[in-house]
Formats: C-alpha cells, sequence, structure tokens
C-alpha cells in the first residue's frame, strides 16, 4: 500500500491562497489529494469550496510497519552475510 503513495513537492496555488491567507507561498512536502485518495480513499474529502482536505495521518501505522519491516530485512541480510563470512572464513582455512 505504501508504494502506491507518491510524494511530491509543491507550492500552494494562488487561487487557494487567496482564501487562505494563512498559508505562506513557500515549498511544501506531501502529496495530491486526489492520488492520496486512490489509497485512502476515507482520508480525503471535497469541500464545499472544491479544494480537498486529507488526513495525513492514515499513512503514520503504514509507514512505521514498513519500516519495521525493512529492519528485520536488514538483520535477516546482515546474519546471512555474517553466516557467509565464516564459511568462507572456514575454506580459506581449509586451503592453507
Amino acid at each position: 500500500m505504501i508504494r502506491r503513495l507518491r510524494p511530491v513537492r509543491f507550492f500552494y496555488s494562488d487561487a487557494f491562497r487567496a482564501g487562505h491567507s494563512a498559508y505562506p507561498e513557500h515549498e511544501r512536502f506531501g502529496f495530491i489529494a486526489q492520488e492520496f485518495g486512490e489509497v485512502f480513499p476515507d482520508s480525503v474529502v471535497q469541500r464545499s469550496d472544491g479544494f480537498f482536505q486529507m488526513n495525513e495521518s492514515s499513512v503514520l501505522p503504514y509507514a512505521v510497519r514498513s519500516l519495521q519491516e525493512l529492519t528485520d530485512t536488514i538483520a535477516d541480510q546482515q546474519r546471512q552475510i555474517d553466516d557467509l563470512k565464516a564459511m568462507v572464513l572456514l575454506l580459506l582455512d581449509r586451503q592453507e
């Protein structure tokens, strides 16, 4: 699921900022609401002004789980590397 998300860099449009002066003009990082809604449909709503609003926090549990899986994979690979190193050392000792 997390692979389907596409992080982007963006600026809020002038049309959005015209009605939302609290948002200064600077680069932001996030997701496109329509794309985010394809992955998390319950986390995106279209407001009465036509703009989309999303709850990005719904991605957090998936991001944490992905990091846990990645950490497990790295640990497994390190064990395999250590085992292979030990085998190579044994083979080298036998050749001497």
